[in-house]
């Protein structure tokens, strides 16, 4: 019953996506078939928003009396890294390239 409510859901939005109406399809995938509680234990959110993020990145800081820049190259302030697998968690790796 799951799959063919998400398969609905889907269907519904991509007609919206034909008529211009949203701006993205959707499609079937590994999740589609999951409920949301099943979803919401894979990606662990409770533990993944208590996690810290070690290494020699902090913040980034502007001070308050410059002027906003036009245009930031992350890479040039060394916060940028390769896309890395982090295990089973988020399963959200792939939206580094995005």
């Amino acid at each position: 019953r799951i799959f063919q409510d998400k398969l609905a859901e889907i269907e519904r939005h991509n007609a919206k996506y034909a008529k211009g109406e949203v701006t993205y399809t959707r499609g079937i995938n590994q999740f589609t078939d999951w409920s949301k509680k099943e979803i919401s234990a894979f990606l662990n959110q409770n533990k993944m928003l208590k996690s810290k993020i070690p290494g020699k990145y902090g913040k980034f800081f502007v001070p308050s009396n410059a002027a906003p820049a036009t245009e930031v190259d992350w890479r040039d302030k060394d916060v940028v890294t390769e896309v890395k697998w982090q295990g089973d968690g988020c399963q959200s790796c792939w939206s580094f390239a995005a």
